[in-house]
C-alpha cells in the first residue's frame, strides 16, 4: 500500500464517523455473517458489494436508519478521495460503472429473497474536484461533496499527514498488516477533530451541501418551531492568496452567538468575479441555489425535519 493510499485510508476513517453519526448505520461483515440489524447484502470484510458482473469493494456502505414512504431502504456508497491534484472525471467514470453493475444486480426470480435498496452513490474528497468531474458526476447522478476551502478542517488534514509521513518515514510503500496497524490507532487515539457540527442539509432544488462548524448547532432555537430564517455569508480567508479564498457559511438570524456553519459553495459562487459583482447580481446568484434549507436532525431525542428559510438582506459579506 503506497502512502497516498494511506491518506485515503485515513480520511475514510473520518468520514465514516461524520457518517454514523448523521444516522447511517455502517455494514459490518464478520466471519461470513453479516452482523447489521438490516441486511446489506456484503460479500466480505472488505466492504465488497456483489454486482450483476463482480464484486465492488467500497469504502464506506451504510444504510439510512430512517424508512421513506414509497422508497426502499437508503443504502449509501461512498468513496473517499484525498488526492493533492484534485479529483479527475477518470475516478467519476470508473464509479459511474461500479454503480451501475450494483443496481444491475437484481432478478425477478430473487424477490422473496432480497432486499432491494435504493443506492445513493457519493464521493466525498478532501480537495477539489475538476469541473469535467462535477459534471459528469451530476449528469450520472453522483453526489460530490469537497472540503477544499473549509478552513477549519485544515489542521485536521494537516495532522492527519503528518501521521502519513511518519508511517512512511521509510519509504513510499508499507505492508497492508501495518496500514490496519495504523488505521486502528488512527481511529482509537487520534483526536479526529473539534467539529461539533457536521451536518447534510438539502435545498430545494435537491442539492446537498454538508455544514461544518466548531460550535454547536443551536438546539434550543427550536424547542417550539421548525422553522428558522438564516443568512448565507462570505468571508475572506486570508490563508490562501493565492487562489480563491471566499469562505462561505449560514448563520440563524436569531442566534445570539452568531454561530457559523461553513459549506463548499458552488462554482458561480467561487468564481473569480464574484465577490466585486453588485450586490443585488450577488443577491440573485445565491438565489438561484439557496432558498430554504432542510435538515433531518435528532433533537431531544426525536428526529426532526427543521427547515432554514435563507433571506437576503445588505448584509451579504463579512470581512
Amino acid at each position: 500500500m503506497t502512502c497516498a493510499q494511506i491518506r485515503g485510508y485515513l480520511f475514510e476513517i473520518f468520514i465514516s464517523k461524520m457518517l454514523e453519526e448523521n444516522g447511517f448505520i455502517k455494514c459490518e461483515y464478520n466471519s461470513g455473517n453479516q452482523i447489521h440489524q438490516k441486511p446489506c447484502e456484503l460479500k466480505s470484510q472488505d466492504g465488497e458489494i456483489q454486482g450483476r458482473g463482480t464484486k465492488h469493494q467500497i469504502d464506506f456502505i451504510g444504510i439510512y436508519e430512517r424508512n421513506i414512504p414509497f422508497i426502499y431502504p437508503l443504502r449509501i456508497l461512498v468513496e473517499c478521495k484525498y488526492y493533492k491534484t484534485g479529483v479527475y472525471k477518470n475516478v467519476i467514470r470508473e464509479f459511474i460503472g461500479v454503480i451501475k453493475d450494483i443496481d444491475e444486480n437484481y432478478f425477478y426470480n430473487q424477490r422473496e429473497e432480497r432486499i432491494r435498496f435504493l443506492n445513493v452513490p457519493i464521493i466525498f474528497s478532501a480537495t477539489f474536484f475538476h469541473d469535467d468531474a462535477i459534471n459528469l458526476a451530476w449528469a450520472h447522478g453522483i453526489n460530490t461533496i469537497s472540503y477544499h476551502n473549509i478552513p477549519i478542517l485544515k489542521d485536521f488534514l494537516r495532522r492527519l499527514d503528518i501521521c502519513v509521513r511518519k508511517t512512511c518515514k521509510n519509504g513510499n510503500y508499507i505492508t497492508k498488516e501495518k496500514a490496519n496497524i495504523v488505521k486502528k490507532q488512527f481511529s482509537n487515539h487520534f483526536e479526529i477533530s473539534n467539529l461539533k457540527t457536521f451536518l447534510f442539509a438539502t435545498t430545494e432544488k435537491g442539492l446537498l451541501i454538508n455544514l461544518i462548524s466548531n460550535d454547536k448547532f443551536p438546539h434550543e432555537l427550536f424547542e417550539n418551531t421548525d422553522e428558522r430564517s438564516c443568512g448565507i455569508y462570505f468571508s475572506e480567508n486570508n490563508e490562501n492568496q493565492d487562489e480563491n479564498n471566499r469562505v462561505f457559511f449560514v448563520s440563524l438570524h436569531d442566534d445570539t452567538q452568531n454561530r457559523r456553519f461553513y459549506f463548499q459553495a458552488s462554482d458561480t459562487l467561487m468564481r473569480k468575479g464574484f465577490s466585486i459583482l453588485p450586490l443585488s447580481e450577488r443577491i440573485n446568484q445565491k438565489k438561484k441555489y439557496f432558498k430554504q434549507l432542510t435538515i433531518i436532525k435528532k433533537i431531544s431525542g426525536i428526529y426532526r425535519m427543521i427547515k432554514l428559510n435563507v433571506e437576503f438582506g445588505d448584509l451579504e459579506r463579512i470581512l
